[in-house]
């Protein structure tokens, strides 16, 4: 094998991990070779055959959901239908994120215990995957789950909890976030994506990608549209307000910065131009806004390699504590739909925030990011507002937010139309149950 010519301590970083994480996951020859993978393809989906036969005659289905962190968590409604369907026991185990070499432990803990206590402020049924004698949760022994739910498909947890530990059950997939980068190999195409029983896309066009980039041909593909942005279309859900409260009327902004300040297979993030920029704005227009200050959940680890705790921690700490501001490291859903605007340079959040139909500004950080993002990344970066610089970004609040002047509204709204209301009337949580429960018999 040919190793690339790498220039910088972070891509050493990245290519050790990646060795590191072969050989932990035992992966190696799978990973460089198609016909070993199609073996391995088709030797799951002889197993997960048999589990469909199984679970036919099975009275009640164990059914596990991986929890890693909160703010990738789209499976709520699916929890509930379950949890209300006698046939099944769904049980949601929270484990690691961001396991990579290099990575903060202190904050490693620190997400796990937030989605533990997400967790149970929902009230789900649910285990930490780390005992309190320090030892780590064996899933299979001790819940031997019948269908698993992913929420990442990368090695960024233990090996014991990827799914190379359940090729014989029934394991699901839905996208934590809108799929829009071109690196279609790492989006449709790795060992994770092939091996799933069921991976659920937003679209046909999402469908076709799948079809055209893996190897398995798209043959485990399932479309069942936006689960993410369901609890946002979904009229039937009601928001609950959490923003700070003020004692005049303002208008909310949240600002979502991405997570990619160190050099990555893609680089969107624009933090580092523009995080004092943002704290200007939250003083300057302090009687008129309020801004949620909404960071990816590994922005503040790779910041803490750049700029140390100590500093990382004042900046978050005064978004945290500063009157018209506020700090948010959980879910979105609520945020979102009692929001006025947002800016930020994220993947994921291009799509889900469009289906508010609210006003938002995209911060282009150079041109890669278009040449970077799929069809659809492309589309959703054209119903946004753009920015290159903290300038265009003043002029977004003050003109759009401020003054009321969302000259693509409409486009906006044609544009979720097309994309986002399901077109049959049936919400993707009811898609995945029909799935589920054609598979078990029921």
């Amino acid at each position: 094998m040919r190793l690339p010519r790498l220039t910088t301590a972070h891509q050493w970083v990245v290519l050790l991990d990646s060795l590191y994480k072969s050989i932990i996951y035992k992966d190696f020859f799978i990973s460089l070779s198609p016909a070993l993978l199609r073996r391995y393809i088709k030797k799951s989906r002889t197993l997960q055959a048999r589990q469909e036969e199984y679970l036919k005659k099975k009275e009640i289905i164990n059914v596990v959901f991986f929890l890693q962190s909160s703010t990738t968590w789209p499976y709520d409604a699916l929890y509930r239908q379950l949890e209300a369907d006698k046939r099944y026991n769904p049980i949601v185990v929270v484990i690691p994120y961001a396991t990579e070499i290099g990575r903060d432990s202190k904050e490693r803990q620190h997400v796990m215990d937030t989605a533990y206590r997400f967790a149970q402020q929902q009230g789900y049924n649910c285990i930490c995957s780390r005992k309190d004698n320090g030892r780590w949760l064996d899933v299979r022994r001790e819940i031997n789950p019948d269908i698993v739910f992913f929420t990442f498909p990368y090695k960024n947890s233990s090996p014991a909890y990827f799914i190379y530990n359940y090729i014989d059950k029934l394991t699901l997939y839905v996208q934590y976030a809108t799929p829009i980068i071109s690196h279609n190999e790492n989006l449709y195409n790795t060992q994770f994506h092939n091996l799933l029983w069921r991976r659920l896309e937003y679209s046909d066009l999402h469908k076709e990608y799948a079809e055209k980039y893996s190897i398995c041909h798209g043959d485990n593909t399932a479309v069942i549209g936006m689960l993410l942005c369901e609890p946002i279309i979904n009229p039937s859900v009601k928001a609950k307000d959490v923003w700070k409260p003020q004692e005049t009327a303002k208008k909310r902004i949240i600002w979502a910065p991405h997570h990619s300040i160190t050099p990555d297979i893609f680089s969107f993030s624009s933090f580092l131009d523009v995080c004092d920029a943002m704290k200007s704005f939250a003083e300057r227009y302090s009687d008129k806004i309020q801004i949620a200050f909404k960071p990816h959940p590994l922005l503040k680890i790779k910041l803490i390699q750049i700029w140390g705790s100590e500093r990382t921690e004042e900046y978050y700490h005064w978004w945290q504590t500063t009157g018209n501001t506020q700090l948010e490291e959980g879910d979105f859903i609520d945020l979102f739909r009692t929001s006025d605007a947002m800016v930020h340079d994220s993947g994921g959040f291009r799509a889900q925030y469009l289906s508010t139909g609210k006003p938002v500004q995209y911060i282009l950080r150079d041109e890669s990011v278009y040449e970077d993002s799929n069809e659809f990344g492309r589309l959703c970066i054209d119903m946004h507002y753009h920015a290159h610089n903290a300038d265009d970004i003043e002029k977004f609040i003050v003109e759009v937010v401020l003054n009321g002047n969302d000259t693509m509204k409409e486009q906006r709204d044609a544009f979720v139309s097309k994309y986002f209301i399901p077109a049959d009337g049936v919400m993707p949580t009811d898609k995945i149950k029909k799935i589920l429960d054609e598979a078990v018999g029921k």
